[in-house]
């Protein structure tokens, strides 16, 4: 199961949410990819473009996004051997539903 750039869209409740629904329907032994924007631990230098995008482009939960620990929140529903990513301006969550 994937899911493109749909996260930075989400308030941080409805995250969890998601997430947790993603985790119920995915089969046992299979793997969820979470492709987002990057965060501000992935590229520190980009903060000042990161705190600007929300006004810029009408995004009221990016900001929120950007500190968010995603990994944290696969962990809480139940995915395993969590792994991430980053290409550029995107970032990769890997996850995988326990056998």
């Amino acid at each position: 199961m994937t899911s493109v750039f749909l996260f930075h869209e989400l308030p941080a409740t409805v995250r969890q949410s998601v997430i947790n629904q993603c985790f119920r329907v995915t089969q046992p032994g299979g793997v969820f990819i979470i492709c987002d924007s990057i965060q501000v631990s992935d590229s520190p230098e980009m903060t000042a473009m990161m705190e600007n995008f929300p006004a810029m482009f009408h995004e009221p939960y990016y900001r929120h996004y950007t500190t968010d620990d995603l990994e944290k929140r696969l962990e809480q529903a139940g995915f395993t051997e969590i792994r991430t990513e980053v290409h550029f301006m995107s970032k990769y969550w890997i996850a995988y539903k326990p056998a």
